[in-house]
């Protein structure tokens, strides 16, 4: 990485800018770094420069104030022991809302302490090329600099933590809440069958609930463990093979409309629809995908599915008529626990809570080597975008689950 260094606006004989002023007269040269060195932790994640920078600056920003204030010889200590927690509030809330955004991007505790810990390398690299020579005079601002970058660094990772067991209890309170309701219905179903045998009408309809339930309960249980390939394995394992994209749409839609009667869903097709896909795959793909259309669109229109080829790329467009999405809950939408019914008694019938589905299509998309966007207003509605390469390429490492 080159490393130009701005150089401080003073007289040979001025003395040189101190640690906090240098931080923010070089603002921009140290969050270029940070974004590149945040680009190369996710190089597949296709991150906004927005979202690689973050809340840099805001925690340059709060350091450079930090280091502003005077301190104390005994609070120094303090600090140094972690006896003064709550020493800058500005510090502790970039910390935490950091931690926040890097969990919705997919980051992990390691990826988050190395971005700091690049940060606190890149400062003190361009300092001291700056300084020309660190002396005992610059010990103390040294000092104040890492004290103010360790109080950040333990206000983020304790902030990440807490979210991560929070997210563990909801999706164990949510599991537990979906599997409970159709296994007590089909325990009852069952029960009714073995002490009325010889009413055969209402035993079919028991032995119907009975599959409509377990059906449910391996649906649940197969987002999670897709969740489990895509956070353990690094991806969802593909089986690719010769399909038929327009084969694969009409019979996901004969499905979907046949779950959800009197809704209905449009077709069209335009080009080569051939390929090289998991077909299995971009069926639970395109399934979750009209189910959500038809979950969130509005009940007197028709979804529209329209698939289209384009070079070597195959475009799937669902779309329907509905609430606009707001568009800073966008990237939200494919977060693994994103909530869309609010708490666990307020949940849209036949959904988990989890957010599962959405992340799930994205990760299909991603294992084929193409992509899933959104757009949304409130005049034209909402579509979610697929986009596949025709042909996709195999993994080198598939999941062993």
């Amino acid at each position: 990485m080159n490393m130009h260094i701005d150089e401080p606006a003073t007289s040979p004989s001025a003395p040189p800018p101190s640690l906090g002023e240098f931080i923010l007269k070089n603002m921009e040269a140290i969050l270029q770094d940070w974004e590149d060195y945040a680009e190369s932790l996710s190089p597949g994640a296709m991150l906004s420069r927005t979202a690689l920078r973050d809340h840099a600056q805001q925690i340059l920003k709060a350091i450079a104030a930090d280091i502003a204030r005077s301190q104390s010889s005994q609070a120094q200590e303090e600090k140094s022991k972690g006896l003064i927690p709550e020493n800058s509030l500005a510090l502790k809330i970039a910390g935490e809302q950091h931690a926040g955004a890097r969990i919705l991007e997919q980051f992990g505790p390691s990826q988050l302490i190395s971005e700091f810990r690049a940060l606190r390398g890149s400062v003190l690299r361009r300092w001291a090329a700056a300084q020309k020579l660190i002396g005992d005079d610059c010990l103390e601002e040294l000092t104040r600099f890492n004290e103010s970058i360790d109080e950040t660094l333990a206000s983020s990772i304790l902030h990440f933590s807490q979210k991560v067991d929070e997210a563990r209890t909801v999706i164990l309170g949510i599991l537990a809440h979906d599997l409970r309701n159709p296994l007590s219905a089909a325990l009852m179903s069952a029960s009714f069958i073995v002490e009325y045998s010889n009413e055969s009408e209402k035993c079919i309809q028991s032995a119907a609930r009975i599959q409509r339930d377990i059906k449910r309960c391996d649906h649940l249980v197969s987002d999670l463990l897709d969740y489990a390939r895509a956070k353990l394995a690094h991806g969802i394992p593909m089986h690719l093979r010769g399909s038929n994209m327009r084969g694969l749409c009409s019979a996901a839609i004969d499905e979907v409309e046949a779950a959800h009667p009197g809704r209905f869903i449009t077709q069209s097709y335009s080009g080569d629809m051939n390929g090289i896909w998991d077909p299995e795959r971009i069926a639970q793909l395109l399934a979750n995908l009209l189910i959500n259309a038809l979950k969130h669109g509005r009940a007197d229109t028709p979804v529209l599915l329209t698939a289209s080829c384009v070079g070597e790329t195959v475009c799937v467009d669902i779309h329907n008529d509905g609430p606009a999405i707001r568009a800073d809950s966008h990237a939200a939408l494919f977060d693994p626990l994103y909530m869309k019914g609010g708490v666990i008694g307020h949940l849209p019938e036949g959904s988990s809570g989890l957010g599962l589905g959405l992340f799930i299509c994205r990760e299909i998309a991603l294992a084929h080597g193409g992509d899933i966007e959104v757009t949304s207003d409130p005049n034209s509605g909402t579509s979610f975008k697929v986009t596949l390469p025709q042909e996709s390429q195999p993994r080198s490492a598939p999941a062993t689950f």
